[in-house]
Parts: C-alpha cells; structure tokens; sequence
C-alpha cells in the first residue's frame, strides 16, 4: 500500500496526519499546527503525497484524545508493559526504528508532551508522551524518515492500525503511574533547616498542634494530593511523578519536603501537618486553622 492509501485510512478513522520530510530530522513538511484544528483534504493528501513522503500522525483532540507513550529506552518497555496486563491488551504499540516503542490509544482525558521518566542525570529522556501539541512519526512511512538506522516503524501489537482502542481516564492514570516508576532522577536533598516555624503564631499552643500532627493523617491536610505508598505525594492536577515527599527533621518531627513549583506551596520547603492545614485549607489564617485544629484533637 503506498503512503497516501495509507494516510487516507488514517484520515477515515479520525487521525490527523502531516507529510514528513524525508531527510531523517522527522520534521513535518509543511506548517502544521493547523491540522491540530482540522483534516487535511484529500486534495492535500494527493498534493502531499504525489512524491514519497513520512506519514506524520497529530495527537490531541483533533485525532479524537490520541496519545502516545514513546519510549526511547526500549529496554523498559516490555516490564512496563507488564505490569498493566488488563491495558496492555488493547493498547495499540509500533516498534521505532531505534528499537524504541509507541504506545498509541484513546482517552477522554488528554494532557500535553510531557517526560515521565529521565535517566539519572536527567538529561536522556527513557518514557514521555505525546498528546495535544505533539506528533509522532507513523507506521507506514518510507525508509528516510529515518535515515540513521534504515529502518522502519513497524507494528507489533494491538489492533491494525489505524484503528485504535479508548481507555478509561481510570487506567491511563495507571500507565502514568508505572511509567513514573522507571524514572532515574534522584530526589533533592532534604534541607531540614528550612521547616517552616508553625508555633510562633501561638506560643501556648503547642500542645495543641503536637496533638494535632501526631493524630491527623497526611491525607486530611492534602486536599486533593495523591499517594500510592503514603511517602511520596503527587499535586493536585498531576496524574504522575513525586511533587513533595516526607521526611524527618532533626527533632523527629515528620514533615512534607514541597518541591514542586505548581502549587501555593513555597518549593523547597519543609511544611508539618498543622502549618499544610493552615495554607491549603484556611488559606494562610492561622486563628482559624488553630481554632479548628483545636476542635479536631478534642473530638478525638
């Protein structure tokens, strides 16, 4: 089958798609951001593809939620692949030329390009995706898309292509979760001296507070934080990876280490539990905080 045959069938099952060069740089052939927005014609297709061509494959909204898992490290993919049997199945995968792997499906929830796990010194990428925003290569173009390794992108599981499956937001969160295991990326170092000093506000009441942090969990004073172990926590509106983790300072108090930079948290800081009470749910007003900290302890 030739290239637009192939970009024909893409295009009637709702896949935007872009001419690549044939120059191994995978760059798109012509200016396309604007089929983030609609179908190329067949008009298009015949004017793109009268001459060989790359087929390059839009994700985001415009393909119907098609988002793609690249792994670049393709010694990762099968474990990870592995550990989400039940997905797996329907997940739709094209080996790369590099001995990479795509892993293209469809989902009400779509977020953008986005790494989800780095080698150690966090400069090679091993998974990241590609969502609105982003495109990938396709299986069914020619040799020079790829010109280093002569090689082809090749389907290897799932539906024949074009056809893909919809997974619920449910289970792309688990793929974001696994994914986000084989991240090398060491965490900061925890600098404990720079807790924030929660009972100045309130030198009587820190029998209070110690009752208050020793008996309220992590998760009542993270309002819509995630955890799978209750060590490492994500932020709200983050499907993946670590944004704060606990620790320890040196009088033993536990606290959460913020190091995201998303949230009203100050990144790289220590917080215990009364003062994330204070800011995430009193929003900064320490009498209110104190006084329904001071409820919470005496109902207990």
């Amino acid at each position: 089958m030739n290239q637009i045959d192939i970009a024909r069938e893409y295009i009637q099952a709702n896949i935007s798609v872009v001419p690549i060069r044939l120059d191994g740089s995978k760059a798109a052939a012509v200016p396309w951001k604007t089929y983030q927005e609609r179908l190329a014609s067949d008009e298009e297709l015949q004017q793109w593809f009268s001459r060989p061509m790359g087929i390059g494959i839009v994700c985001g909204k415009i393909s119907l939620g098609l988002e793609v898992f690249d792994f670049d490290d393709g010694s990762i993919f099968w474990p990870w692949l592995e550990s989400i049997p039940d997905v797996a199945c329907r997940l739709t995968v094209v080996e790369t030329p590099k001995n990479g792997y795509h892993v293209m499906f469809r989902c009400k929830n779509l977020g953008s390009n986005q790494k989800i796990a780095m080698q150690a010194n966090g400069k090679q990428v091993r998974i990241e995706t590609r969502g609105e925003g982003g495109y990938i290569v396709g299986a069914g173009s020619p040799l020079g898309v790829h010109q280093i390794t002569n090689r082809t992108y090749v389907q290897v599981l799932g539906n024949p292509l074009p056809k893909l499956t919809e997974i619920t937001p449910e289970e792309r969160k688990r793929l974001f979760q696994v994914a986000a295991r084989f991240d090398l990326r060491p965490l900061p170092q925890i600098n404990t001296r720079k807790i924030v000093n929660t009972t100045a506000s309130h030198p009587d009441s820190n029998p209070v507070i110690e009752r208050f942090k020793s008996q309220v969990a992590w998760s009542d004073v993270l309002p819509g934080w995630k955890s799978s172990d209750g060590v490492h926590w994500t932020r709200p509106g983050k499907t993946f990876g670590v944004s704060a983790s606990l620790a320890h300072a040196e009088d033993g108090t536990e606290i959460l280490y913020v190091f995201t930079t998303s949230t009203t948290l100050k990144n790289e800081h220590c917080y215990n539990k009364f003062e994330l009470f204070k800011q995430l749910i009193h929003n900064g007003d320490s009498r209110a905080a104190y006084a329904a900290a001071k409820e919470m302890v005496a109902s207990v």
